[in-house]
Order: structure tokens, then sequence, then C-alpha cells
């Protein structure tokens, strides 16, 4: 067997595994995202020639400029109307990035989560991934918390910051498939040089994205801190500002093992509810743990059904 067909068969299971692990949200994907998706080094053209194939022997389906398993148009359409809402809704997700990277002690501001992905579907929350000064993070949370009800009137749907790092601490603990897709498909709104910063540190997302492109800086909505941000951050800067973090970030981590003691165990707790001075983390579903067992689940089902090798296209 020459190289070329080791390589070709190669890359047909890595584009294989990429469109299952999308197609459990109902994610039908283009070309190019296939192509940036893939978990192998490989050229678009390389990519293209390989999805004609499975398209033709029926083993994925195309509608329109999305390829998909599933023969359902409906996904298409679904996926054609989150894309129109999440241009819709982008304006006010940079409004209120803009909002935040003039609070105390922030750093950094990245929009996450459905909306960084280009879709958003009627249940969908604005997310937002924050990092702040070192031994302010839970100041800046603070912060975020009274913006939000006072000002947003609590609005979960247009104002999530559901994962905070502190800029002394930037790499993600827990590097596997999940968070690496997380992490590329985040959208920087305030200051690029961190954003840079932060994908560099965390340069282990390339064992799993190696055609990744990461995003430019044509979303950036601020560049300068506010006057508000200095003064505040002036008036903080002593020890009780010291004792206003620690404070309730200790608040926080006993609302959690009061809240949730009995649906997470206490090594769930630690991912899913992460509450130390470098991070903190709200995913209360721990929704990455169920997906990823998910996502080995419809792996081995497609092996199944096609009689297929996947696993080893895995990393």
């Amino acid at each position: 067997m020459n190289t070329s067909t080791t390589n070709a068969r190669s890359i047909n299971g890595h584009i294989l595994a990429t469109l299952i692990y999308f197609d459990i949200f109902k994610h039908p994907l283009t070309l190019e995202e296939i192509h940036q998706f893939a978990h192998i080094r490989s050229s678009l053209e390389e990519v293209k020639e390989i999805l004609t194939k499975l398209t033709r022997d029926k083993i994925i389906f195309k509608h329109q400029n999305y390829y998909s398993l599933t023969n359902d148009v409906s996904q298409v359409e679904r996926r054609i109307a989150a894309n129109k809402r999440a241009k819709q809704r982008m304006k006010t997700a940079l409004r209120n990035s803009k909002y935040i990277s003039k609070l105390p002690f922030v750093r950094g501001v990245f929009l996450s989560g459905t909306i960084a992905k280009g879709v958003m579907y009627e249940d969908s929350d604005i997310d937002f991934f924050v990092i702040t000064e070192a031994n302010r993070l839970w100041v800046s949370k603070m912060a975020m918390k009274l913006f939000k009800v006072v000002f947003l009137l609590n609005s979960r749907r247009d104002f999530c910051y559901n994962y905070l790092l502190s800029n002394d601490r930037l790499e993600i603990e827990e590097q596997n498939l999940y968070t690496a897709t997380e992490l590329v498909t985040l959208i920087p709104t305030y200051n690029y040089e961190l954003y840079q910063e932060f994908t560099s540190v965390n340069d282990w997302y390339k064992k799993h994205y190696p055609n990744r492109l990461l995003k430019d800086a044509s979303h950036i909505v601020s560049t300068k801190r506010s006057t508000f941000q200095r003064i505040s951050e002036g008036l903080l800067d002593n020890a009780f500002g010291d004792w206003l973090n620690t404070t309730f970030m200790n608040h926080m981590q006993r609302k959690y093992e009061k809240k949730y003691a009995k649906v997470l165990s206490k090594k769930e707790r630690a991912i899913a509810l992460r509450s130390t001075p470098h991070a903190s983390k709200v995913h209360p579903r721990h929704y990455q743990k169920s997906f990823l067992n998910r996502f080995e689940e419809c792996l081995k089902a497609f092996e199944q059904k096609h009689k297929l090798v996947l696993k080893q296209h895995i990393r």
C-alpha cells in the first residue's frame, strides 16, 4: 500500500470523526469547517476529494453547502436560521463585551459557546470567557454580577459569564477534544494581545486541530482601560481588595457545595464548578464529561454500522 493511499484513509477517518462530533449537536458543516476541525493536518483539496467520495458512497450527505451524517435537510435549515440569529445577536454580544471590558480588573474578554461558533438557537445564551488580573478574579466576578443584576435585570440570555481565568495562570487544566473545540472557537473582543498570549500558552489545541486558524482582531470593541476601571482598581489595590476577593470566593465555594453536593461528586465539582484564586467555572451539568462519553458511544455505533475503525483517529 503506498503512502498516499494510507494518508487518504487516515484523513477519511478523521473527517468522519469530525462529522460524528458535530452530529451530536445536529450541526452540519461546510467544507472549510470540516477542514478546520479535522484532527489531522491536511489540505482543503484533500478534504474536498474525500468528502466527494463519502457523499457518492452515501456514507455522508450534502445539502446546499453543508455536509452531515444524516440525510435530513431540516438540519441544514436549522443551521442557516441559527447563523442568521447569531448575526442579529452579535450586536448585543459586542455591546456587552464592551461593558465587561470596563469593569474592575478585567484584562481580556472573549465570546464563547454557541455564538462563538456562529450559531444561536432560540434558547441560546450569549456566553463570555473572561481573563482578569491576578488575585482579583473574584472581585471582577462580583462586579460582573452586580452589573448584570442592576443594569441587565439579571438577564442570563444576554450576559452569561461562565468561565474566568486570572492572567497569571492562563493554561486550561482539562486538555481534551471538547475543551480544544471551545478554545479555538473563542472570539476575542477585548485585548487581542492577551488572546494571542492565551492561545500560545494553550498551543496543545494543535494536537486536536492542526489546521485550525485562530481568530483575527475584527471583533475587538475596546482597546483602552476606562476611567472607572482605573479609579476602582486604585481603591481596591490594597488589603481590603485582598479580603474582598477571598471572601467572595469562599462564599461561592460554600454556595456551590451546598447546592450541588447531591448532584456532583467532590471530584466532579472541582472540575465543573472550579472556584480557586485562579479560575471560576460554572458548568453544573458537567457537560464536558457527558458529551465526551456521548461522543465515544457515537464513534462505536458508527464503527459497527459501517464496519470501520475510527477510534485511532481521535487524539
